[in-house]
C-alpha cells in the first residue's frame, strides 16, 4: 500500500487506507505541496502512543511535569 498522497487521492482511496490501517496498523501521510499536513494511525498505534506518553510522564519529577506542561513541544523535543 502506498504511504502518503494528497488530499484527493486520500479522499478517493479514503476507505481503502482506512482497511489497511486497521489491518496492517500502516501510517499514512496525507500531503499538501510535498509537505505532510496530517498522519493518519491505527487506533491500536494511537492507544500505544498514548501508554508510551503515559508511562514516561509517570517518570517525571514535579519540575518536569509542570515544564511539560507548560511548553510540551519544547520538552519533548529535548527526549528526540
Amino acid at each position: 500500500m502506498k504511504t502518503s498522497g494528497t488530499i484527493s487521492e486520500t479522499r478517493k482511496r479514503l476507505s481503502e487506507i482506512a482497511d489497511n490501517l486497521y489491518k496492517a496498523r500502516q501510517r499514512y501521510s496525507i500531503t499538501k505541496k510535498g509537505k505532510t499536513i496530517a498522519l493518519m494511525i491505527s487506533p491500536e498505534e494511537l492507544k500505544s502512543l498514548e501508554v508510551m506518553a503515559m508511562q514516561t510522564y509517570s517518570r517525571l519529577s514535579a519540575r518536569q511535569k509542570l515544564q511539560w506542561l507548560e511548553k510540551p513541544k519544547r520538552f519533548i523535543a529535548k527526549f528526540l
